[in-house]
């Protein structure tokens, strides 16, 4: 037995007023868990220093998905794209706790791809791929002020490290 779940994947449509659509994804298979990081690029024109600042970190799943295991494959597909480019919570195992920032906020990701695949056969497609973007990034600060003043305080000649995310570059030409 798994520390976060033993069954298969799901994700949950809020409609609002507390009403919510759950799809059990029966037969998937987790195939893609990425992470992305997205930095801003400042570039001082006085100093000519340039800064990454991290803006943000997002995730992209894909799940393989059996479809010729379902007793209606069709029923199966139309209902998994009935809920293409909307706004859900998803579970990698649906015994488990959602994707989350921390104990409390859930990230919010969005069904960008429906892709039939073939899996078994080469006669016709009997699988589907499904791609989940993050929505939600978490919030605070981008670097804590002691980081911020090191920062102002570097020659034009250093090339230093703030934090974990962030590098300043000094003198490109």
């Amino acid at each position: 037995m798994s520390i976060h779940g033993t069954q298969g994947p799901r994700f949950i449509y809020h409609r609002g007023a507390g009403d919510a659509v759950s799809v059990d994804l029966d037969f998937a298979l987790v195939t893609e868990l990425t992470p992305s990081t997205e930095y801003i690029e400042h570039e001082s024109e006085i100093a000519l220093d340039r800064a990454l600042i991290f803006r943000a970190e997002r995730w992209r799943v894909a799940i393989t998905l059996n479809l010729w295991k379902y007793a209606s494959p069709s029923t199966k597909y139309s209902t998994i794209c009935a809920y293409k480019g909307k706004a859900v919570s998803l579970y990698r195992f649906r015994d488990g706790n959602p994707f989350r920032f921390n104990a409390t906020t859930d990230m919010l990701f969005m069904l960008t791809d429906v892709v039939p695949v073939h899996l078994t056969t080469t006669d016709y497609k009997d699988g589907l791929t499904l791609v989940f973007e993050s929505l939600t990034t978490p919030s605070g600060p981008v670097l804590p002020i002691g980081e911020f003043a090191a920062w102002l305080s570097w020659g034009q000649d250093d090339v230093a490290p703030l934090g974990d995310t962030t590098y300043v570059y000094s003198s490109l030409t």
